[in-house]
């Protein structure tokens, strides 16, 4: 005989369910950014990445590392040192970089922001789990804000 509440227990369940399909792939989670001025007009960017997952990514995709405006519009960006193609789930973090120039640029706040464009056509950008995610432009994780 069943006790309790069936729907509290289905919703949970449900929630359960979503939780380990999401887990089944990869989850990509930026543990650590460092942000450096060596010289003038340049910014030094890297991150520690990892996968949180259960699976390996496939493909070689490269990061993007960019400067967005306060709006979230992308005013400066560079292809960054690293991919997706080898990050292990269990593996300990791997190192992406990239360097911004910060030249002829207004004085005033930027986002570094951090994303892996899709390379299918018409294909989403790869989405990392951390919280600030979407935070200030779609497809886009902000990492920290720099005065310039």
């Amino acid at each position: 005989m069943f006790s309790g509440d069936e729907s509290a227990q289905n919703a949970e369940r449900v929630q359960r369910t979503k939780e380990m399909v999401r887990r089944m792939g990869y989850e990509f989670y930026v543990s650590a950014a460092t942000i450096n001025r060596p010289n003038r007009g340049k910014l030094q960017v890297s991150v520690q990445v990892e996968n949180r997952g259960v699976a390996p990514f496939y493909y070689a995709w490269s990061p993007v590392f960019a400067l967005l405006d306060q709006n979230g519009t992308v005013v400066r960006q560079q292809k960054g040192a690293g991919r997706l193609l080898g990050l292990l789930p269990g593996e300990a973090p791997v190192v992406w970089s990239a360097e911004l120039t910060t030249r002829r640029l207004p004085k005033g706040t930027y986002i570094v922001a951090l994303t892996v464009p899709n390379s299918l056509s018409n294909g989403r950008p790869i989405r990392f789990a951390n919280k600030t995610q979407d935070q200030h432009a779609s497809g886009w994780l902000s990492l920290a804000t720099v005065e310039h």
